[in-house]
């Protein structure tokens, strides 16, 4: 008996054959409409490409938005050792041999190149801050994943939104990184994430990533979405 196989070819969407046509759709449709249907295109074409196995499932599942604001350790990271009078570019360090790895697309930074290198019980205390920017942004969010060695009370804006357990704990350098979320304060131009750290020997340094969610203050759009914005 002849055997049939059916073979399922997946032919990348284009911008074409997903726009929106047909009687009742013309001209300019309005930016909420534009925006979901960008949306949509962009899904499709994702959803083909898996099809055809252009792209791995796992690519697909968790990650961070494309849209989102990332704010993480490494180059642009500023590093203060007179209380914020001051301010410097932090040094980027390979991670100490009892730290854990770097936060994905995160680096450790420290007061030095040697890393603070002291004596156990010779105490350091520094501040490192990251600035970044806003635009359009109402109220927000901040989702925080931290490394220090010590510890570090971290402030948004000026405000305190969390602090460490104090001491030289493992837990906070290695393993699972400490989580913090905060509702703000956020504000459009620039923003500061700051961290006040201190350190009882050895080596310091400070390893984070934290993610900015803002919700649009203009209120133009009646869908209510959450909008995320870049910044590099």
């Amino acid at each position: 008996m002849d055997q049939t196989r059916i073979h399922l070819v997946a032919e990348p969407l284009t911008e074409e054959s997903l726009s929106v046509t047909g009687s009742g759709c013309s001209g300019r449709h309005p930016p909420r409409i534009q925006r979901k249907a960008a949306e949509m295109r962009k899904l499709g074409l994702t959803f083909a490409l898996l099809l055809a196995g252009l792209v791995p499932a796992a690519a697909l599942a968790g990650g961070d938005d494309d849209d989102a604001v990332t704010v993480v350790s490494g180059a642009g990271t500023e590093l203060s050792r007179d209380g914020g009078a001051a301010w410097r570019p932090a040094v980027v360090v390979s991670p100490y041999r009892l730290w854990a790895a770097p936060l994905a697309g995160s680096e450790w930074v420290s007061v030095s190149a040697n890393r603070g290198l002291r004596p156990p019980g010779v105490g350091l205390r520094a501040r490192y801050r990251r600035v970044f920017r806003l635009s359009d942004c109402g109220e927000g969010s901040l989702s925080l994943r931290l490394h220090i060695d010590n510890d570090a009370r971290v402030f948004l804006n000026g405000t305190r939104i969390g602090s460490t357990p104090a001491g030289p704990l493992p837990a906070n350098f290695q393993g699972a990184p400490l989580v913090f979320e905060a509702d703000g304060p956020l504000r459009d131009g620039r923003n500061v994430l700051e961290f006040r750290v201190s350190d009882q020997g050895i080596v310091a340094g400070l390893d984070f990533k934290a993610v900015v969610t803002c919700d649009d203050k203009g209120g133009n759009d009646d869908d209510g979405d959450d909008k995320e914005r870049d910044n590099g």
